[in-house]
C-alpha cells in the first residue's frame, strides 16, 4: 500500500485507522476541552502517545480517569450510591476533583504539599530539565492559589 510517497506494510491498520478517525476524534477532543486549534496543534501528540505506553496498565487506567474527570469522588460516589457527597477532610464542601486539589483543611494541605514534592523529585530523578519543574511547579503552585481566592470570594 502507498501512502504519503512511502509503502506501508506492517502498520496499515493503524495508518487506516488513524486516516479514518483523526478528524472525528480531533472535532471530539477540541469540543470537550474547549481548546483552540493552536493549542490542540501545539501538543507533542507522539511523545503524549510514547509516554502513555510507558505507562503501567493500572497507571494508564488512572491517567486515563484523571484525563476525562473520573477519578473517584464522594460527588460521584453521592450520584451513584447515594452517599455523602461531603469532603471527607473538611467536611463544609462537595467532595469533587477540583476539590481534592484545593482542599484547605490542614492535613489535606500537607498531603498535597507531600505530593508536589515527590512529583518535583521523581521529574528530577528521570531526569526532566529543572527550567521545566521550575514551570510546572509554578503553575501549580499559580493554579492552586488562584483557584483558593476564587473559592474563598465566592
Amino acid at each position: 500500500m502507498l501512502y504519503d510517497n512511502s509503502v506501508i506494510t506492517s502498520k496499515s491498520y493503524s495508518t487506516l485507522s488513524t486516516l479514518k478517525h483523526e478528524k472525528a476524534l480531533r472535532a471530539y477532543i477540541l469540543r470537550k476541552t474547549k481548546c483552540t486549534q493552536r493549542t490542540f496543534d501545539g501538543v507533542d501528540w507522539k511523545a503524549h502517545y510514547s509516554a502513555f505506553n510507558k505507562l503501567t496498565v493500572f497507571q494508564r487506567i488512572s491517567t486515563a480517569k484523571l484525563i476525562h474527570n473520573l477519578a473517584n469522588t464522594n460527588r460521584q460516589n453521592y450520584l451513584y450510591y447515594s452517599t455523602s457527597p461531603s469532603c471527607p477532610g473538611c467536611l463544609s464542601a462537595e467532595e469533587t476533583f477540583e476539590h481534592v486539589l484545593i482542599c484547605d483543611h490542614p492535613p489535606i494541605v500537607h498531603h498535597r504539599h507531600l505530593q508536589l514534592q515527590l512529583l518535583r523529585n521523581t521529574l528530577l530523578h528521570i531526569p526532566t530539565p529543572d527550567k521545566v519543574v521550575d514551570v510546572l511547579m509554578q503553575g501549580f503552585s499559580d493554579w492552586i492559589s488562584s483557584t483558593t481566592l476564587c473559592t474563598e470570594q465566592t
